[in-house]
C-alpha cells in the first residue's frame, strides 16, 4: 500500500479528526471501501439507496468530509458517493496512484462498477473539479450531469502565487501557515466550518499527500469532449485565477455550460456559500430528473 504518513504521523489522529468532522454532517452518512485495481476507495455514502446517484470529489489536501456543509442538502434527493481520492490524506488505501487523465478515468470507471451503478451525476471542487472535468471528457457515457465548483486550474491556469503558496504549506505545515493559506482562500467577511480546518492542520501534520496527477489547463479539445449538461460556479474572490475569464472560457468551449460567478465568495465556495451553492446545484440537478420524468 502507498502510504501517505510523514515519519512518525499518527494515522490515528488523522482518522480521528476526520470523524469529528463527519459527525457534523447532519444526516446518517455510511463509511464504505470499493476495491479498484488502484486499490481500496473509501467514500462516504448518503440519501436513498433507490435514488439517482450523485459521485462527489474533494479538494486537495481535503476529504471526502470536505462536503460537511453540503451533503445533507444534496443527499436528500440523490445517493451521494462522496469519495476520498486515492493518493490524497484522507482514508483511501491506494495500491498503486493515479498517474495520467487515463489513469483517472480507468479509475472512475471502476468505481462505478464497485458501486453496482452504469453512470452518475457527477461533481468537484478546487481539485475535484478537476478530477470531475477529465472524467466526463474522458467518459462521457457515465456522466449524467457535470456539477464544476471552484476548479483546480481546468478552464484557467494556476497562479504561481497560490501554487507555492499551497507547496509551502505542504512542506513546512505549521499551523500558522495553514490556517493562513485557508484564509487566503476564503472570501472577505466569509468563514468555513472549524472543525474542518482542524481536520486539515491535523492532516498536514501528519501526512502529505502522494498525489501524481496535478491540475493543469484542459485544452479546447478537452473541454469541448465534455458533453454531459455542466455547471460551473467560481467565486468572485477566487484565488486561483480571474473568475470573469474563467467563465467567459468555460461558455466559448464547453459544449453545454452554465457558467456563473458567486458575489462574495472565495475559491472555498461550496463551504463559504453552502445555502446558496447546494440550491443552485439542485435545480440544476433537478431538471434532468423532471424532463426524465421523475420526482
Amino acid at each position: 500500500m502507498v502510504s501517505i504518513y510523514r515519519k512518525g504521523g499518527s494515522p490515528q489522529r488523522l482518522a480521528e479528526a476526520y470523524d469529528r468532522t463527519v459527525g457534523l454532517m447532519g444526516t446518517p452518512v455510511e463509511s464504505r471501501h470499493a476495491v479498484t485495481s488502484y486499490g481500496r476507495t473509501h467514500y462516504l455514502a448518503a440519501g436513498p439507496a433507490g435514488a439517482p446517484a450523485l459521485v462527489l470529489f474533494h479538494g486537495f489536501c481535503f476529504s471526502s468530509s470536505g462536503w460537511v456543509e453540503n451533503i445533507r442538502e444534496l443527499s436528500s434527493a440523490y445517493r451521494v458517493y462522496a469519495v476520498d481520492l486515492p493518493g490524497d490524506i484522507n482514508k483511501s488505501e491506494p495500491e498503486r496512484l493515479i498517474r495520467s487523465k487515463k489513469d483517472c478515468a480507468e479509475w472512475f470507471e471502476e468505481l462505478l462498477q464497485a458501486f453496482g451503478i452504469g453512470h452518475a451525476h457527477i461533481g468537484g471542487h478546487s481539485y475535484g473539479g478537476f478530477v470531475a472535468m477529465i472524467v466526463a471528457s474522458l467518459r462521457p457515457s457515465l456522466v449524467d450531469k457535470l456539477v464544476i465548483l471552484s476548479p483546480g486550474a481546468g478552464v484557467l491556469p494556476q497562479s504561481s502565487r497560490f501554487f507555492v503558496r499551497c507547496m509551502l504549506a505542504g512542506f513546512l505545515p505549521s499551523e500558522r501557515r495553514i490556517h493562513a493559506l485557508l484564509d487566503d482562500m476564503t472570501g472577505e467577511g466569509n468563514t468555513i466550518n472549524p472543525m474542518l480546518r482542524r481536520q486539515v492542520v491535523v492532516a498536514l501534520q501528519n501526512a502529505l499527500p502522494k498525489v501524481k496527477l496535478l491540475p493543469s489547463l484542459l485544452t479546447d479539445d478537452e473541454l469541448k469532449r465534455i458533453t454531459a449538461p455542466a455547471l460551473l460556479l467560481i467565486g468572485d474572490q477566487e484565488v486561483q485565477y480571474d473568475a470573469e475569464r474563467a467563465v467567459s472560457r468555460a461558455r466559448a468551449v464547453m459544449p453545454d455550460v452554465r457558467a456563473h460567478v458567486i458575489r462574495d465568495a472565495g475559491h472555498g465556495l461550496p463551504l463559504e456559500k453552502p445555502g446558496e451553492v447546494n440550491g443552485l446545484i439542485l435545480d440544476f440537478l433537478g431538471e434532468a430528473r423532471l424532463m426524465n420524468g421523475v420526482g
